[in-house]
């Protein structure tokens, strides 16, 4: 920023509706035909929010409703320095009829760069993109954690998923029938003990379809073969089947060397629940993987835990970004991982 540039102080609005953000044509001066968010110069006297109601008023003949501070725009243009205060906004009455732009749409994030932006409007298009990216991934977790989220009371609490795995895969090929327990009924089945000690309810038992575990189809042998191994044992193996350096692997999953100098070197060691889920984000491991890798040291993922429905979410959707699951842990009011 040069001192010997005149400020100007503008406002803008970002005025959305649903996932669509409003954006109109300049219709006059060097930067005609260019894009920009509308609003205009903060006069003497007025806050930001003052002015950005004036502006929207009197070039779209709308009344809006300012929202949350976006962010401060500082841009050096060859004759002035703009400063410039971005807000959002929504419309409480009006048709956004256009008084002074020449041209106007509603974009979406996928629409964003179709249009030619003013220098200083470009460069919030970012952080709108990265705004509207966090509130939709919020959304999307808010809907599986209604969908997914049990009390309790009603959630079966909590042995390896290995063991229904091998059911649902292998059940069908059985020439015994399996044992079932709890007080059946003349003519209808109980629920297979087994499955009554899976973490996570059956998702046909709520009406939905139940997911495809996510990773490559994992072989009986190996699954039995496995069942004895420790945390220790099953985590180091988990490294080396993947190529992975393991002092990459316990800085991705926020522990230090000393730490994971004991779970290498002590195959009982068992570290708490919350450090095996971030080791297992780390490997980028399924969601079955990860509920093998919690057997193991003797924990399960359960649906009546928000933090773990929320984990459940990232594993399910291939995200392993450790900062990006803290800041929706943090949102729902959950641990984090540090």
């Amino acid at each position: 920023m040069s001192s010997t540039k005149k400020t100007i102080r503008v406002v803008a609005a970002v005025i959305r509706d649903g996932d669509r953000i409003f954006a109109t044509a300049r219709g006059y001066g060097e930067y005609k035909g260019w894009w920009e968010f509308p609003g205009g110069k903060i006069e003497a006297g007025e806050t930001p929010e003052e002015a950005l109601v004036r502006e929207i008023r009197e070039e779209l003949e709308t009344e809006i409703e300012v929202g949350d501070f976006i962010q401060k725009i500082e841009y050096d243009y060859p004759e002035f320095h703009l400063s410039m205060d971005c807000f959002w906004a929504t419309v409480k009455s009006g048709h956004l009829e256009l008084k002074e732009a020449e041209d106007a749409k509603w974009l979406t994030v996928d629409t964003l760069y179709d249009v030619k932006w003013l220098p200083a409007d470009e460069e919030l298009i970012e952080a709108i993109k990265l705004i509207l990216a966090k509130q939709q991934l919020l959304s999307e977790v808010k809907n599986y954690i209604e969908q997914h989220f049990l009390p309790e009371d009603l959630c079966c609490e909590s042995a390896p998923f290995i063991l229904s795995d091998l059911i649902a895969t292998h059940e069908e090929d059985a020439e015994e029938p399996v044992a079932y327990c709890g007080h059946p009924t003349d003519g209808e089945p109980e629920t297979p003990k087994l499955m009554l000690e899976f973490s996570a309810v059956k998702s046909s038992s709520l009406g939905r379809s139940p997911k495809k575990p996510a990773g490559a189809p994992r072989r009986l042998d190996d699954l039995i073969d496995q069942l004895d191994e420790t945390f220790s044992q099953r985590l180091l193996r988990l490294i080396r089947e993947r190529d992975l350096i393991e002092a990459e692997v316990y800085k991705r999953a926020y522990v230090d060397r000393r730490h994971f100098s004991k779970i290498k070197n002590d195959p009982d060691y068992t570290p708490n629940k919350k450090t095996a889920i971030a080791f297992a984000i780390a490997l980028e491991l399924s969601l079955d993987e990860t509920k093998d890798l919690l057997g193991a040291a003797g924990y399960a993922l359960s649906r009546s835990s928000k933090f773990d429905v929320i984990i459940m979410y990232f594993l399910e959707n291939q995200i392993y970004d450790l900062f990006e699951i803290n800041d929706v842990l943090f949102h729902f009011e959950q641990p984090i991982f540090e």
